[in-house]
């Protein structure tokens, strides 16, 4: 075995320290990092040791992998620029024993170690090392004793809805008078702000836009810093604004688990509400509906982006910067290398898109024409309901008869079991059938019902409004926007616009055609 020869400048030098200060997040052990690096130093100073580096933070003592001063302490041991970390008292570094255990197999594996200043060991004894257990199975002790107490603490708050920990809540005064019950209180001018955003989401923004609007503004979030896509997803999903109250699981550490959005679960609260129950489903449904898109296409930086499809093969089409101007080309053809066979000028698109909504905006002869299509797509929606009724009925009249030859033995029973089964097949996909036409009405019914109104308005703003809240306005009236090939060779594509209250089309573009 290769002996190692140290230096006589290394044995010489002074052992290098590091100051590991923790301040708790926890009232009842907080102690001032002054009051820990006056006691470190003087520690120090006896040793004869010389530091080299401070580290403060303040975070829990039941963390370990998310505490960042921790582990730029034992960076210090690893990479060989410290040789020993002074902790205050032993807790300072984890009130956890697995996590002890951690740190001190690091510190030895790189010839290091750690030392209490105010609660002095030799651990070169067994009773030294005897006497530091002690003291961190005390601080898990109390670690674990101060969790039962929140537990409890927070079990109670949320009996009186509220929310586990108190705190200012955007939207809300946060209202604490000895004396009478802790409440929150509408905060009108963040309650505006609030309502903005749940129904910026809703038409469509993504968080990132939403965020730029409000800093843009000079709004800033509840702790008067500028908002963040983080900050702004957990305010609005929290639904505190609707008078609910998340509940945040926690695992063994006590630490917040983060989960998506469709499986969060809500508590009723006891805070007013500042968003009525119609606009929360609202915003559940397209943070839902935003999961399964593309994040490109919810933070488009084009107004087009995600909208216009190939009317030849029915993929998306894709923006192309080639010339001055931007044009859309068939993504899947260049994918394929099949050249450019349908392609159209974005502004020529954006044209036919202005003159579409000054069609359905018109007052007099495109909202009459407007109100006859939909009122033919409810007559339709409302025939296949109809229909669906009347054949889940003629289901279930062959069943009773079924069931009646079955008890009376006119049928053997292997045969009663195969019709039945076929029976219940097509019950059930006529039941699908009836929830879709359904569908179809209230969708029929409702979703042209604000389009002239959207329209006009987009038409006014068009040139001042951000390119989000375009695209916002423009998925609440148009479902996809077609490019047809030209029909002869040398001529130009055509631009056909599918609106959102129009049936889907399964096999290609519908709706009016525009240059």
């Amino acid at each position: 075995m290769k002996k190692t020869i140290l230096s006589r400048d290394v044995l010489k030098r002074r052992p290098r320290a590091v100051l590991y200060m923790r301040q708790s997040l926890e009232k009842e052990e907080t102690i001032s990092d002054e009051i820990q690096e006056a006691a470190d130093r003087a520690y120090c100073a006896r040793q004869g040791y010389e530091v080299v580096h401070v580290v403060w933070e303040q975070h829990t003592g039941r963390i370990w992998h998310k505490r960042k001063g921790v582990q730029e302490a034992m960076a210090w041991l690893r990479e060989g620029r410290a040789d020993v970390i002074v902790l205050w008292q032993w807790n300072r570094l984890s009130r956890r024993r697995r996590h002890w255990i951690l740190a001190e197999t690091q510190a030895e594996e790189v010839g290091g170690r750690i030392e209490a200043a105010t609660e002095e060991v030799d651990l070169k004894t067994a009773s030294g090392r005897f006497n530091r257990n002690i003291h961190i199975d005390f601080a898990e002790y109390q670690s674990d004793q101060i969790g039962e107490v929140w537990k409890e603490t927070h079990a109670v708050r949320r009996a009186r809805g509220l929310p586990a920990t108190g705190r200012s809540r955007y939207g809300y005064n946060w209202i604490r008078v000895p004396g009478e019950p802790e409440r929150y209180e509408i905060r009108d001018d963040q309650a505006q702000v609030l309502k903005w955003a749940y129904q910026s989401i809703i038409d469509g923004m993504g968080f990132s836009a939403v965020c730029r609007d409000l800093n843009a503004r000079g709004i800033s979030n509840t702790y008067g810093r500028p908002w963040i896509p983080r900050t702004l997803t957990l305010t609005l999903d929290s639904g505190f604004a609707a008078g609910l109250l998340v509940r945040v699981p926690v695992d063994a550490e006590g630490e917040r688990i983060h989960q998506p959005f469709r499986e969060l679960v809500w508590d009723v609260g006891a805070q007013p509400r500042i968003i009525d129950p119609e606009m929360w489903e609202a915003y559940r449904t397209a943070r839902m509906a935003a999961a399964l898109e593309p994040p490109r296409t919810r933070e488009a930086r084009y107004v087009l982006s995600g909208l216009v499809r190939c009317g030849d093969c029915g993929y998306a089409m894709t923006r192309s910067t080639s010339n001055t101007y931007g044009s859309m080309r068939c993504r899947e053809a260049i994918l394929r290398g099949l050249g450019v066979r349908v392609s159209l000028s974005e502004r020529k698109i954006i044209r036919a898109i202005l003159a579409w909504l000054a069609e359905i905006a018109d007052e007099v002869s495109a909202e009459a024409d407007r109100l006859r299509d939909v009122q033919a797509l409810a007559v339709d929606a409302e025939s296949t309901r109809t229909a669906a009724l009347r054949n889940l009925a003629s289901i279930d009249r062959q069943m009773m008869t079924l069931t009646r030859q079955h008890i009376a033995e006119v049928i053997p029973e292997a045969v009663y079991i195969e019709l039945r089964d076929h029976l219940l097949a097509e019950r059930t996909a006529a039941e699908l059938r009836l929830a879709e036409a359904e569908q179809a009405v209230e969708r029929s019914a409702e979703g042209a019902a604000q389009a002239v109104t959207a329209a006009r308005g987009l038409l006014e703003e068009w040139e001042t409004l951000a390119v989000p809240r375009r695209r916002a306005v423009l998925r609440r009236l148009i479902r996809t926007i077609w490019v047809i090939p030209a029909a002869e060779p040398g001529g130009e594509a055509q631009v056909r616009i599918e609106p959102v209250w129009a049936p889907k089309s399964a096999s290609g573009p519908v709706g009016p055609v525009g240059g």
